[in-house]
């Protein structure tokens, strides 16, 4: 097991009972005393956690873990589908060449593309299956990897090798959480990884999130405020909040 994976089953045990010993750490996974430590370490420095005498507590009740795909998609359903829509109406143009990571947001662009000749590239299990109605009009390829659950998304190194062969125009991608100071955020650091590579790998970088995402916060920071070309959500969102991320020069839009 690679010690973020490990690191992320901790994090979900902290946020389920409220605080973890060191000692079933140790005993669930077979490590050392130290890099159970060590573990508890990286997750409050992160600062989701608080290491306590024996163990660590829960520091947070904002953190979003990632829920089941099938819940996620009965979560904020009407604005899923209105951002979705509205970036595969006003940002896409025939011929283009996509990467769409494996979130319920992005998969539900998939009906509304309407252009001639698109490629997309994606790590989401049900993106493909979705996207496969639409054969030929629409060429899917999808890389391999390590499948995780709850979000049935393909993820490790050979995914994150794949995506590094390629170049797209543009990537949609979203999260479990959005604040101005981290950016989009992710609550598992190999998820995190395939995500940064598409990024790397693309023109221009889209982020899809609804309101019920904002100000929320997860395991790790998937892509800086900064980086951020676009951004899409939906009138959920405070005009404050939205007021802070165009001083930050975000293409930022709005759908109702």
């Amino acid at each position: 097991m690679f010690a973020e994976e490990r690191q992320n089953i901790i994090l979900a045990h902290i946020n389920e009972k409220g605080c973890i010993e060191i000692k079933e750490i140790i005993d669930r996974f077979s490590v050392s005393k130290m890099t159970a430590w060590r573990d508890l370490k990286i997750l409050e420095k992160s600062g989701l956690i608080k290491k306590v005498y024996g163990g660590a507590v829960r520091k947070f009740d904002n953190i979003r873990l990632e829920p089941k795909f099938e819940d996620k998609l009965n979560i904020a359903v009407k604005q899923k589908e209105e951002i979705a829509k509205y970036a595969a109406e006003n940002f896409i143009r025939d011929s283009d060449i996509l990467f769409l990571e494996g979130g319920s947001t992005v998969m539900k662009m998939i009906p509304h593309l309407k252009q001639d000749n698109l490629t997309i590239l994606t790590n989401g299990l049900y993106t493909m299956l979705h996207a496969s109605k639409y054969i030929p009009r629409i060429r899917i390829i999808g890389c391999g990897g390590h499948i995780k659950e709850p979000g049935y998304t393909f993820i490790g190194p050979e995914a994150e090798n794949f995506f590094k062969n390629y170049r797209a125009n543009k990537v949609f991608i979203s999260g479990t959480g959005f604040t101005l100071e981290e950016g989009l955020m992710d609550p598992h650091i190999l998820e995190m990884g395939v995500k940064k590579v598409m990024c790397n790998a693309s023109d221009q970088i889209i982020v899809l999130v609804d309101s019920t995402k904002i100000a929320k916060k997860s395991l790790t920071i998937t892509l800086p405020v900064d980086e951020i070309d676009v951004l899409i959500t939906d009138s959920g969102v405070s005009p404050g909040f939205i007021r802070e991320l165009k001083k930050l020069d975000i293409d930022v839009r709005v759908v109702n």
